[in-house]
């Protein structure tokens, strides 16, 4: 068998501050297209951008072998391979190891510790017979002693991780491992390895780095194979680093594998030959051995390997690349252009997939956010009301869904133009990140004063992925979900469905619900990227077991409030979503434009626990539509975004009585409107010495209009507009990896949803009265990573928020909303995440929050009440998380995770209180695999220790029906199995 392998090898000098990336990626991909090699092994891609918009070059030409989320940079090791699809190599699987040996910890300027440096393991096929590719990058020289030790120790893991494939196989490793040939551990590379440049090296007497005869890129073929070949190399040079391409010059190797005569095969063929001829009983005998040694050594390891439990699997992940907080993840889409986490001055957290499944069952939002600094999110598994997410105390008011923040999935809203956001369409078993930011940001995304949510769903992969999960758990809970990734005709195709069925802790609280997921993304010859998504969500039922007084909790946590009962207080939903992006790169590498349209149809109806003559049923039709278009323009040291929004939203809103859950007389017909457009645009610039400058504004007018269709009470149209000017200055400095500091003077703006601009005599129409919020708010932070064992965030921030909206009750339970004067809050926010060893990851989040009510005077019951001093409902003064995860690489891990929050008010009065709990969760499983196939079961408590809590809080609620008790104990199980 002959093997010929055009490879190329490349460090393209991925260093962040390196001057005009892009451009010259584009050069390097363009030399790349220029010599076709059958496979493109590349080191230094740092960050997801890069990488991404190094593939977009080829045009589907190469497929990508990609290296997983990890390391300061973002992705794990720098590292990336490319097969040429015309090439005849088919791509088989992909892994990595990391490196356990690295910089000292405390050395942060040591960049290396910091990039979580391995192995990327490729393995190819090639008409039949199985070849595996190696790359890597190791430590560099730094300093005094050149880190001798750890590249040694590295070396050494290379070549276990050579030994681990299997001995028939040809096996080549290539990349920069920053040893030079006259070194004394070079020797560790010479004994696995045949290094395949020697030739061409000596003749040339040249290196691989730009500007110095430093030899330290290699192209090597394992030893001991059965294996030889022969390689003409040439050199790509760079004249200087970055002209035209890197610091280093990239390996063209062309390379030529043939098998040579194994051992069986010389033994069968001396026994042929001696067979043919004349023979002793000596011949025969030693011809005898010589066939028994084989058989007696492979018989030798079948019984070492049966009594060590197993046949031998492929590498084990990292155990510390799971999940987290993502404080040293450095891929930021916050400030609408994908950049450095730690170097946007925002207060950002990120949620990776592990963490939002390990988190709990995975059925609700709220679990994958509890340990994020700043936010405090509840729920009591109401499935008609939505858990409840509040940051920096918006939101924290909300009756059902999320108000004041801001949510995309993909890029694209899931926040309506009237401010209101649904959480039911979002599976979180596809989800593969959550990103939050902290503090009004309106100066980019328009209304919400808390910030923004930003998650991303499952990508296409490169291969065909498919997994499948199944849960069972407390209270008749049962889960079922699939997800299948893969590409196919140069089309990303992303497929997932997923059925939930709970039974319910409390009496009145089933649900039902199944979500559809689909994505195609394809990128054009021009370097277009397009991505189509369709999602649905169909919810035939969802009961409401309604607050109860804190007597009726005390008597029985699990019963449902009587009302909601006679009523049958439930909801169902059916809804569709279909979005298109697209991001195109403008000429001369001179920036992006990307653009998002979606279309959204929602048709929902619910029962309410209002008696009559309030008309508790209610029959919506919705139907909202919208683009965004986003104009991402570097120019000189600054760097420029401009862009609109541009949404409408049309909703038929029917009212009827509701008799004992049933039907009756029609009380409210009308359409609603609602339009926004939000024109933005922002600066950053580079002022140098570390220092950087953000300014930008949001100009946003929303329009609301009700057209009033029944005659019963006269006509109640009315047409309202909102208008604000959002204006935004921060102020970044960055010392190093381990430092940046950041100061932020922002604003909010959040419109009231048709919902609260419902007035309080019932007849329909809106209510003129309303007005929206409106936020300054001042932050100071830090944030930065030492070595990969460290990372740190912290904040300080001042906030002035204007007419609250808050809701309140009236005597038939039917709840409404007014203005409250002002409000201000003060609170710090900090988060760790400290690597304890290998395997063992500690990560912590404290929240302190003093929000008290300024100028705050209403009537209750005709008596004036002045609320001035008064602590707003529903947010804790005190919290805290904590997370311990261990993780073995035979694949057994457990994660101990606890949270604590302090006593809440639950009324504007202050008047009552619902107590804090300390609250711990512990979730354990492990993996199997075998081939291509990992079975992962799983069990988890949440609350094992047994602490009664409420859930969810409803504020201000009338008759004292603040509390939905949460489960005292869950337990929870199942089994994962993914075909990689």
């Amino acid at each position: 068998m002959k093997i010929d392998l055009h490879l190329l090898s490349w460090n393209l000098h991925g260093v962040p501050s390196a001057p005009r990336v892009w451009p010259r990626l584009r050069r390097s991909a363009a030399e790349i297209l220029r010599r076709r090699p059958a496979v493109v092994l590349l080191q230094e891609i740092r960050r997801p951008r890069d990488a991404d918009f190094l593939v977009a070059q080829f045009s589907g030409q190469y497929l990508r072998v990609d290296a997983p989320p990890g390391g300061l940079l973002g992705r794990a090791g720098g590292l990336m391979g490319l097969v040429l699809r015309a090439s005849g190599f088919r791509i088989e699987g992909s892994s990595f190891e990391p490196y356990q040996a690295h910089a000292p910890g405390w050395k942060f300027w040591q960049g290396d510790g910091l990039s979580e440096k391995g192995i990327q393991r490729i393995d190819l096929d090639y008409q039949g017979q199985r070849l595996v590719l190696l790359n890597s990058h190791l430590q560099a020289s730094y300093g005094p002693g050149g880190y001798s030790e750890i590249r040694r120790a590295q070396l050494r893991q290379l070549a276990r991780a050579a030994a681990r494939i299997d001995a028939a196989l040809p096996v080549v490793a290539a990349g920069d491992l920053n040893t030079r040939p006259e070194e004394e551990i070079y020797s560790e590379i010479d004994a696995t390895f045949r290094d395949l440049a020697t030739d061409f090296r000596h003749a040339c007497a040249c290196g691989t780095v730009s500007g110095r005869p430093q030899w330290i890129d290699y192209v090597l073929l394992r030893r001991g194979g059965g294996w030889e070949a022969s390689a003409a190399i040439e050199l790509i040079r760079s004249p200087q680093r970055d002209v035209p391409f890197s610091d280093h010059h990239g390996i063209d190797a062309r390379i030529s594998l043939s098998r040579v005569a194994s051992g069986a095969r010389r033994r069968r063929q001396w026994l042929g030959k001696t067979l043919r001829g004349p023979s002793s009983r000596r011949d025969w005998l030693r011809a005898v051995a010589r066939l028994a040694r084989p058989l007696l050594s492979g018989f030798a390891f079948a019984l070492t390997i049966s009594t060590a439990g197993g046949a031998p699997v492929r590498a084990a992940p990292d155990p510390d690349a799971g999940p987290g907080l993502g404080l040293t993840s450095l891929d930021s889409e916050s400030a609408r252009s994908p950049g450095r986490l730690l170097e946007t001055p925002l207060s950002i957290s990120v949620v990776e997939a592990e963490a939002v499944r390990e988190a709990g069952p995975a059925i609700e939002i709220e679990a994958a956010l509890q340990g994020v600094p700043g936010v405090f999110a509840q729920s009591s598994l109401n499935f008609a009301q939505d858990p409840r997410i509040s940051i920096r105390g918006f939101g924290a008011r909300s009756t059902f869904g999320v108000r004041g923040i801001r949510v995309l999935v993909d890029g694209v809203p899931n926040t309506l133009p009237d401010g209101q956001t649904e959480l039911d369409s979002i599976d979180l078993g596809f989800v593969d990140r959550i990103e939050v930011v902290r503090g009004p940001i309106s100066s980019l995304y328009g209304g919400g004063g808390g910030g923004v949510v930003m998650i991303e769903t499952a990508a296409p992969s490169l291969e065909p992925r498919i997994r499948a999960r199944t849960l069972f758990g407390s209270d008749q809970l049962f889960r079922q979900e699939a997800l299948y990734t893969g590409t196919h005709a140069k089309t990303g195709v992303v497929a997932a469905l997923g059925f939930t069925n709970y039974g319910g802790y409390r009496e009145h609280a089933r649900a039902r619900q199944t979500n559809l997921l689909t994505k195609f993304e394809r990128t054009l010859p021009d370097g277009t990227e397009l991505r189509l998504n369709f999602s649905a969500v169909w919810a035939p039922e969802a009961q409401d077991p309604g607050g109860l007084r804190a007597s009726e909790v005390a008597e029985d946590r699990t019963q449902a409030a009587p009302f909601n009962l006679a009523q049958d207080a439930s909801e169902k939903l059916d809804q569709q979503k279909l979005s298109l992006a697209l991001a195109r790169p403008l000429p001369g590498d001179n920036g992006e434009l990307r653009a998002w349209f979606w279309a959204l149809r929602r048709d929902f109806s619910n029962k309410l626990p209002i008696p009559s003559p309030r008309f508790g049923q209610v029959d919506l039709e919705r139907r909202v539509g919208g683009g965004s278009v986003v104009l991402d323009y570097p120019w000189g040291r600054s760097n420029w975004l401009i862009g609109i929004d541009v949404d409408i939203q049309r909703d038929r809103r029917r009212r009827y009585e509701n008799i004992d859950g049933a039907r009756g007389d029609l009380g409210l017909d009308q359409h609603e409107t609602v339009r926004t457009i939000g024109p933005f645009a922002q600066v950053d610039l580079d002022l140098g010495d570390g220092f950087g400058l953000v300014a930008g504004a949001r100009y946003d007018w929303t329009e609301f209009k009700v057209d009033d269709d029944f005659s019963g009470h006269g006509d109640q149209s009315a047409r309202i507009h909102f208008r604000a000017l959002s204006p935004r200055f921060g102020l970044r400095f960055r010392r190093s990896p381990a430092f940046h500091a950041y100061a932020n003077l922002t604003t909010g703006f959040q419109v009231p949803t048709t919902t609260q601009l419902a007035p309080a005599t019932g007849i329909g129409g809106f209510d003129p009265d309303i007005d929206p919020e409106r936020t300054v708010g001042f932050e100071i932070g830090a944030k930065g990573a030492v070595a990969e064992r460290f990372a740190y965030e912290l904040a300080v921030f001042s906030l002035e928020v204007r007419d609250l909206i808050v809701p309140f009750t009236d005597e038939s339970d039917q709840t409404f909303a007014r203005n409250a004067a002002k409000a201000h809050r003060l609170g710090l926010e900090a988060a760790s995440s400290l690597r304890l060893r290998q395997g063992l990851v500690l990560r912590t989040s404290y929240t302190y929050s003093d929000f008290v009510y300024r100028d705050y005077e209403t009537r209750e019951d005709g008596a004036v009440q002045n609320f001035d001093g008064n602590r707003e409902p529903n947010v804790p003064v005190h919290s805290f998380a904590g997370q311990l995860r261990w993780e073995h690489r035979s694949g057994l891990r457990a994660v101990l995770s606890a949270r604590y929050f302090s006593d809440l008010e639950v009324d504007d009065a202050n008047t009552a209180t619902s107590g804090g709990a300390l609250i711990s969760d512990l979730r354990v499983g492990t993996r199997f695999s075998r081939g291509d196939l990992e079975f992962r079961p799983f069990l988890g408590v949440r609350n094992w220790t047994g602490v009664k809590y409420n859930g969810t809080i409803r504020p201000n609620a009338r008759f004292g029906r603040y509390y939905e008790p949460a489960p005292r104990s869950e337990i929870f199980g199942g089994w994962e199995i993914r075909w990689l």
